[in-house]
């Protein structure tokens, strides 16, 4: 039977416990599902001889999920790339391939443990997962990794054990909370309490790579909304990668980021591309405020970055996103261009609050700031079209 109609046949009969389980697709080179948040159970049996590429998403996995085993190698010899999207009930998942080249778990709520060992892996990315679970741990084993991607901003797991990678070039966003309440182990968001941020997994990595030349790196720090009995946590940051591209994005919640922004800037001097993405102007302007923090805010205790020179000299591109124009901001990006002395192209998009006249005025600042032979673009978020230019 050909495996659209095994399928379609699969899809349209429920079993007697409320779920449905996969059926082994013994001859398919590539499966790619959206279940709308069926209940499924991954096949108890069989090998997937021909499966190449592996696609789950919304996917609703029933205990006991076996989905570790069903995609490692005894069962997926020649698997190259596995998607997880998306998907719920997968609490733990162990795989050991050693056929497996990319690798993506993506929005796994409540996942808490994962182990890793692909003997060819050249890109991983783990993003949105561990989210809600306090204790957590991660181990990787893939000595032949180019791409590392750790995006997890509310919640870094707690443990991260990582294996020899001396193949690695790119690292993908992990996040670096700023500043941290000691005495306290929670967060309360709008979706309920979850485990604070951890540095030590990003820290684990600095050390590991310190002054290793990488072709790129993004970082995100993290600042929570309020700042009071909290320890500024920039001065752990001690060592770093030495990367060609540098991807920054700052949450800051209104706080002024010029301190944290500056001791990376520090400590990776030879960079010859910046992105920077501002994330507070993500939001809707009428949660935004010009004026967010009280006149003895710590956001501004740590103020070296206003008079100490930093020289930038390999610095020729500077990517600014979501600029909206408030003080802070502007008095960073200031500071930027005046350190940035190679400087040959500044692209800016705006937030979508940011009015007709404040972009001009942008505009007219970036010129002033900027050599007669830089090339200068200012247009809106998600827009094609450019405002100025020079």
């Amino acid at each position: 039977m050909p495996a659209l109609s095994r399928l379609n046949k699969w899809t349209s009969n429920r079993t007697r416990g409320g779920f449905f389980e996969m059926p082994c697709f013994e001859n398919a080179a590539e499966i790619i599902l959206n279940l709308g948040f069926l209940r499924v159970q991954m096949p108890s049996g069989g090998v997937f001889v021909q499966l190449t590429v592996l696609v789950l998403e919304r996917v609703w996995f029933c205990r006991p999920c076996n989905l570790g085993a069903a995609v490692s190698s005894p069962r997926c010899p020649r698997l190259q790339v596995l998607r997880v999207c998306n998907t719920r009930g997968l609490f733990s998942l162990d795989i050991n391939s050693e056929s497996l080249l990319e690798l993506e778990l993506n929005n796994i709520v409540a996942l808490y443990s994962h182990s890793i060992e692909a003997a060819v892996l050249k890109k991983l990315t783990v993003m949105n997962c561990f989210c809600r679970i306090d204790k957590n741990f991660a181990t990787i084993s893939a000595p032949q990794l180019v791409f590392l991607s750790w995006g997890n901003p509310l919640g870094q797991q707690k443990f991260l054990s990582l294996g020899q990678m001396p193949h690695l070039q790119s690292i993908g966003e992990f996040s670096y909370l700023v500043y941290t309440d000691q005495s306290s182990k929670i967060v309360y968001t709008d979706q309920g309490p979850i485990g604070i941020p951890d540095n030590s997994a990003f820290m684990e990595l600095l050390q590991r790579f310190k002054f290793k030349a990488i072709e790129s790196l993004a970082l995100a720090l993290i600042y929570t909304s309020d700042l009071e009995n909290c320890q500024y946590m920039m001065e752990d940051m001690k060592v770093f990668p030495d990367p060609a591209i540098l991807y920054l994005s700052v949450l800051a919640h209104g706080h002024s980021f010029g301190a944290s922004s500056f001791h990376v800037f520090r400590r990776c001097l030879g960079i010859k591309r910046l992105v920077l993405v501002l994330l507070d102007n993500a939001v809707s302007s009428e949660a935004q405020t010009d004026d967010p923090c009280p006149p003895d805010c710590v956001c501004d205790e740590q103020n070296n970055w206003k008079t100490e020179e930093l020289l930038l000299i390999n610095l020729q591109e500077i990517e600014i996103q979501l600029l909206g124009g408030f003080e802070h901001e502007v008095s960073f990006v200031k500071r930027l261009l005046n350190w940035a002395t190679a400087l040959n192209k500044v692209t800016v998009t705006l937030s979508s609050s940011t009015t007709e006249n404040d972009a001009k005025e942008l505009f007219q600042m970036f010129k002033s700031l900027s050599k007669p032979e830089v090339c200068i673009k200012l247009m809106y978020h998600n827009h094609k079209e450019v405002l100025y230019a020079t």
